[in-house]
């Protein structure tokens, strides 16, 4: 999404940005469960069939778990989906933001701390050197973001 919004940090404009899968990669993640739905309910010669129904909603679970996470930030707070449910982090809340080796880690004002299913880059160096988050990535434009609600 590109929709701009106004900063009531004096910042002039925020543009929403998301992280996450976009339409077309959650389209073809999604494609296997839905052939294996098919083939299950077109390909049975015994109605129903009850032993495929446990690996069918295991592996929903597991597209689902890789489909829906994704991270965004508006003009006046943070939205972290998971694979089920999800957190608003107002931008007063947020400090900073870090990749380590099991996702985005948010720093909050509190002490406390917020974590994203999201993986940086391929080609960051953040994970491999402990160097910055560079510009585009994910937490360092969540960490700018931030910071403008500071001044």
């Amino acid at each position: 999404m590109d929709d701009k919004q106004p900063d009531k940090y004096g910042q002039g404009t925020v543009q929403e940005q998301v992280w996450g899968n976009n339409l077309w990669t959650r389209i073809f993640l999604g494609l296997p469960f839905l052939g294996a739905t098919l083939v299950t309910i077109v390909d049975s010669e015994d109605w129903p069939i009850r032993e495929m129904w446990p690996a069918l909603l295991a592996f929903g679970v597991m597209t689902v778990t890789v489909i829906r996470p994704t991270v965004r930030i508006t003009a006046h707070e943070l939205v972290i989906r998971y694979p089920v449910g999800g957190r608003r982090v107002r931008r007063s809340e947020v400090v900073s933001a870090r990749f380590n080796y099991f996702g985005l880690v948010i720093r909050l004002r509190d002490g406390g701390t917020a974590f994203a299913f999201l993986a940086p880059k391929l080609t960051s160096t953040e994970l491999s050197s402990g160097g910055q988050p560079e510009p585009g990535n994910a937490a360092y434009e969540i960490t700018q973001w931030a910071k403008g609600s500071a001044s």
